[in-house]
This record gives C-alpha cells, sequence and structure tokens, in this order.
C-alpha cells in the first residue's frame, strides 16, 4: 500500500483557498490534504466594507471552509496554531484547549497578519483594551463592529490607519451609521500618522480620497500621534467610555513564528524564496501577508511587495506548480527533474486598486488607482461589485454545486 504525502495548508487565506478549487482531487491520489483554520469560514477582505455599509450579506462574503475542505476532500482542523516542530515535521494546534500535533511532509503557510493593537496603545498611553479592537482577524472584526454599532453609548468612532483598509472602513462605517444615527449623536474619526491618507497611494488617491471623508463627515486626522485626546482639533472631548477604537496600521507577523526557527525578517515575517520557500526549507512554504517577499526596485535596494490580497492571489498557481514538486521530491527524493518543475514567483510591477469609498445617500463611489492614476465614479462601484461577487461565487459554488 502506498503512504500517501501528507500536505497541510496552514490558514484560509487567498491563496490556499484559490488552490483547493484550481488542484481536483483525481490529480492527487497519492496526497493526503488537511486545511487547517482557527475559523469555520473565510471572509473576504474586499467585501467587507461592502457589508458594514449594507450592501452585502454575511453569507455574501465568507467561504464555509469545511464544506469546502468537503467538496475538495481534503481534511479539515477548525482550532488554532500555535508553533510548528521543524524536527518532527508537525504543526502544533490548539482547539478548545486540547493541543494536537499534526504531521506533515509538506507545509503551506496562510495565516495572515494582525494589526498592531499593542503598539497602538502603547503610544496612545494605554486605551481601554474592551474598547480597542483590531481589524484582522476579519472574523472577529465583524463581531466587534457588530456590537459596537449596536450600542447606543458610542458617540465616537475612531479608526487607527490611513491606508487603503482604514480608509474604506472609515468611509463604510460613516456610511452605515448615517442611516440610523444623526451625525450630532455619533462621530467616525480617521487618524493617519503620515501627512496624507493613503500615503502609499499617488497624491490624487489621497486627495479623493479626502474630499469623499468629508462629504460623508469623517474626521479625518493627519499626523496622528496615536493620542486621541491630544489629537482633536474640533468638536468637544467624548468620555473613553463612549469611544470604540478599530486599529487598522502596522501589520504584525502572527507572535509563534519566533519560536519556529524559521528565518524571520526584521517585522517577524517569514521570508521566502522566488519560489515561495521559507528560506532553508524545500518542504515548507508560505504566501500572503504572513511572508515577505523581497524584489529588486529602480533604486536597487529590494524592498517587500505589499501585503495585499491582489498579490496573494496571483502567488496562488505559482504555489499550486511547486507544491506539486514539492511532492514528487517526496515520493522521488533524488530525482533531478523536480528542481526543473519548480516555478518562480513573479510579483507584478504595479497593482491595480478599487477602493470602495462609501454611499453619499444612495451614490456609491469607488476609486481606481494604478501607478500613478487614480480617478473616482460611480460606475466603478458596479464594477468593482461584479469582480467581488464573481470572484466569491466561483469559490461558493466549489461547494453549492458539488454532488
Amino acid at each position: 500500500m502506498t503512504t500517501k504525502i501528507k500536505i497541510i495548508l496552514a490558514g484560509g487565506g487567498h491563496a490556499h483557498l484559490l488552490l483547493l478549487k484550481n488542484w481536483p482531487a483525481a490529480e492527487r491520489p497519492n496526497v493526503e490534504i488537511t486545511l487547517i483554520s482557527e475559523f469555520p469560514t473565510a471572509v473576504y477582505s474586499g467585501m467587507v466594507p461592502g457589508y458594514i455599509a449594507g450592501t452585502y450579506t454575511l453569507d455574501e462574503i465568507q467561504v464555509d471552509l469545511a464544506k469546502l475542505a468537503a467538496a475538495c476532500r481534503v481534511n479539515f482542523l477548525r482550532a488554532d496554531i500555535t508553533g510548528l516542530d521543524l524536527t518532527a515535521r508537525e504543526v502544533i494546534t490548539n482547539s478548545a484547549g486540547s493541543i494536537k500535533r499534526v504531521p506533515f511532509d509538506v507545509l503551506s503557510l496562510d495565516v495572515g497578519s494582525r494589526a498592531g493593537v499593542s503598539r497602538v496603545r502603547e503610544k496612545s498611553g494605554g486605551a481601554d483594551p474592551g474598547r480597542e479592537f483590531s481589524i484582522k482577524p476579519l472574523q472577529t472584526f465583524l463581531e466587534n463592529w457588530r456590537r459596537v454599532s449596536a450600542d447606543p453609548a458610542i458617540r465616537e468612532i475612531d479608526v487607527i490607519g490611513g491606508g487603503a483598509a482604514g480608509l474604506e472602513l472609515a468611509l463604510a462605517m460613516a456610511s452605515a451609521l448615517r442611516l440610523v444615527r444623526a451625525p450630532s449623536k455619533i462621530r467616525v474619526c480617521l487618524h493617519e500618522r503620515a501627512s496624507r491618507i493613503l500615503p502609499q497611494m499617488p497624491r490624487r488617491a489621497s486627495r479623493i480620497a479626502l474630499k469623499r471623508a468629508q462629504d460623508l463627515g469623517v474626521e479625518v486626522q493627519l499626523n496622528s500621534s496615536g493620542q486621541i485626546g491630544a489629537d482633536k482639533k474640533m468638536g468637544e472631548a467624548v468620555d473613553s467610555g463612549a469611544r470604540a477604537r478599530f486599529v487598522a496600521a502596522g501589520p504584525t507577523a502572527p507572535e509563534w513564528f519566533r519560536e519556529t526557527g524559521l528565518d524571520l525578517s526584521a517585522g517577524g515575517f517569514i521570508c521566502i524564496d522566488e519560489f515561495l520557500r521559507a528560506k532553508g526549507h524545500a518542504n515548507i512554504f508560505a504566501v500572503g501577508d504572513c511572508a515577505e517577499f523581497l524584489r529588486q526596485t529602480s533604486g536597487g535596494q529590494p524592498q517587500p511587495i505589499p501585503r495585499s490580497g491582489v498579490y496573494a492571489v496571483r502567488q496562488s498557481p505559482v504555489l499550486l506548480n511547486n507544491l506539486r514538486a514539492a511532492c514528487e521530491a517526496c515520493a522521488e527524493p533524488h530525482s533531478t527533474k523536480v528542481s526543473a518543475s519548480l516555478q518562480k514567483y513573479h510579483p507584478q510591477k504595479r497593482a491595480l486598486y478599487l477602493l470602495s469609498l462609501g454611499d453619499l445617500d444612495g451614490n456609491h463611489k469607488t476609486m481606481f488607482t494604478w501607478g500613478l492614476f487614480a480617478f473616482a465614479a460611480k460606475w466603478l462601484w458596479y464594477v468593482k461589485r461584479w469582480i467581488d461577487r464573481r470572484y466569491m461565487r466561483g469559490l461558493q459554488n466549489s461547494y453549492r454545486q458539488a454532488k
């Protein structure tokens, strides 16, 4: 009897979901795949602002991981991943206090990142942890948002971080709240430590975003120290008990990475090579936000690619090819063909972004950015909605239409 090669997909990120969809069970008869996630669903970040603004239902923006795994004929284990034993080749998990060690021959990590709540709290002099939330993981963020948005005692919502994620969420929050609360009863404030919002995007994008924020009544604080009281330039002070803070700044790596023995970047992310492998490990891969991939820039100094889904999606086909190659290496460890079958990952030089700019009395807007070019229009909202729904239906139909 042939021993099956064990692959563990740790985390339910974009790259892993697309890999499962595109790797039919018939093509891997001697491979056993186990998907591990701490949550029963994977939430699509691109549709979260639309969910908050009321465009989508919760079912539309998430994938049922157990159903997807069953349809793709892979195992699903719901558990927290707490560590790796590289010597024994085991993933260490914790499910409701029950520790389980799951063996692997090949491992792929797509566990995402976290927003830097602790660092923001430290800078702000210690915010009330009961009122401060990270936007990641998204599953927890959505639960916190539902609770905060329904609490009549909340008079101010602060979003920390004026990048793409923070901007989209702040505008979506303002869009949703203006339908149920008078502007005088609650306000949304967006804080960015740089001199403009969307500091990594073209200046025109920053100007468009700022104008939209003003139209929706979002107060924008630039050069923000993170000390909410010190940053206020307008309006009366709000008691800390009536304020909630959502942190969308400073992505951080999972803490358990530090004890793995893998090569990590200065920020604690897994350093990967051009084949998406953890450096020094031919059978361990990492993709998405938890990995750090360096590329050459025009200045000659290597820089990490942005932690964005538009990059993770394009990593998936390369990961699929290279997992197949890793399986071949396990089956034929002395074969010279395996290294030749590995595929290099080449990230796009410029990424196209479609950012949701909220809903102003039925006037939905989306902004397009590519390189130094940026513009916003209502028709782009329809384009983004079509793209997002098509992407999610493709994943959901994998199990909804399964026999």
